[in-house]
C-alpha cells in the first residue's frame, strides 16, 4: 500500500550516538560501546548540533539516541534531560524535528508483572492490557504538543534482536545490560496466547499507532524489513555498517534493495555507524544520500 510520505521525513538525519562513542572513547578509550549511554545529554547535544551548524553541515532531523530515559519507562533523565521540551522546541524554531531511540522490548524501570520471565525478567510482554496502556501513554505524552508533553517528532525503534524466543532467550533492561539464557528455563508464558514475529508484529504496531494518534506526521523507523511489517514503521533503517572490509557501497547497497523489493513505497534511512576504515565510513557519510 503506497504511504503518505511527509514532506520532512525525507531531511538528513543527525544521530547523536556516534558523537556520544567517539567521546566515550576519546575519554575511556576502547571498551563496552554502551558506556556512551552516559554521555547523552542534553548539553553535549546542543554542543553537537552547534558544531554542526558552524560548519554548515545541513541536517533537518535529530536523533537522541539510546540514553536519554530508562529504556522501559520512557521518561527523560532529569540530570541528563533537564528540559526536553525546550531542546525540541529550539530545533523545531530552526525547522527541524526530533525523534527519540526507543529500544524494544527492554524493561528498565517496568513492574515485573509487565514482563516474560523463564527464572528471571526476560522482556516486557507486549501482550500485557497494563503495559500496553502505560505504553500508549508515555508515547502520546512524548510527542503531544500539549502542556505536558514533549512535543517530539517520532521513534528511532531499535533492539530487535530481543523479540522472544524459547532457544536462548534473551533479555536485559537497557541496552548494555543484556543476556542470552543457555540453560534451561521453562516455559515462557505472555499474558495472551501469541508468540514468534508476531509478538514483535503486535509491539511495534502498539508503537506506531499510538504515535499517529498522538501527531499523525509523526515519522516511525525500524529494520523490520519484511512486507508483514509494512503498517507498523515508515522508514527502513538500513542498520551498521558494522565491520564490512571490503566494499561498503555493495554491502549498504544490497540491504537497500532488498528494502526496496518488499517495502517499496518506504522510506530509506540510509544510516552508517561503526566502520573498519574511517575513509570509507566518510565516503559512504557523505554519498550515501544518491
Amino acid at each position: 500500500k503506497r504511504k503518505n510520505i511527509v514532506s520532512w521525513w525525507r531531511q538528513p538525519i543527525y544521530c547523536g550516538w556516534g558523537d556520544q562513542v567517539a567521546l566515550s572513547m576519546y575519554l575511556k578509550g576502547k571498551d563496552p560501546e554502551a558506556r556512551a549511554l552516559t554521555y547523552c545529554t542534553q548539553g553535549l547535544y546542543e554542543r553537537w548540533i552547534n558544531r554542526l551548524e558552524e560548519a554548515g553541515v545541513p541536517f533537518g532531523i535529530v536523533t537522541i539516541d539510546a540514553g536519554w530515559s530508562p529504556a522501559g519507562t520512557l521518561k527523560p533523565f532529569r540530570n541528563h534531560w533537564p528540559d526536553l521540551r525546550s531542546f525540541v522546541e529550539k530545533q523545531h524554531q530552526k525547522g527541524r524535528r526530533v525523534l527519540l531511540w526507543l529500544g524494544l522490548w527492554l524493561q528498565e524501570g517496568l513492574p515485573d508483572r509487565w514482563c516474560l520471565h523463564a527464572g528471571r525478567r526476560l522482556t516486557v510482554d507486549p501482550t500485557h492490557p497494563e503495559y500496553l496502556r502505560y505504553l500508549r501513554q508515555q508515547i502520546r505524552r512524548l510527542l503531544s504538543p500539549e502542556k505536558d508533553g514533549f512535543n517530539a517528532d517520532g521513534f528511532k525503534i531499535d533492539q530487535l534482536q530481543h523479540t522472544p524466543t524459547e532457544r536462548k532467550p534473551r533479555g536485559g533492561e537497557q541496552f548494555g545490560r543484556t543476556f542470552s539464557l543457555t540453560t534451561w528455563h521453562g516455559k515462557i508464558k505472555p499474558y495472551q496466547d501469541t508468540w514468534g514475529m508476531e509478538l514483535l508484529y503486535q509491539l511495534q504496531r502498539e508503537v506506531y499507532r499510538a504515535a499517529k494518534q498522538a501527531k499523525p506526521d509523526a515519522l516511525v523507523t525500524s529494520s523490520t524489513v519484511h512486507p508483514y511489517f509494512h503498517d507498523t514503521f515508515d522508514m527502513v533503517r538500513l542498520h551498521d555498517t558494522g565491520i564490512v572490509k571490503t566494499d561498503v557501497f555493495a554491502a549498504m547497497k544490497a540491504r537497500a534493495d532488498l528494502a526496496r523489493a518488499v517495502l517499496p513505497f518506504h522510506l530509506i534511512d540510509a544510516d552508517d555507524w561503526v566502520h573498519s576504515d574511517y575513509g570509507q565510513w566518510l565516503h559512504y557519510t557523505e554519498n550515501s544520500w544518491r
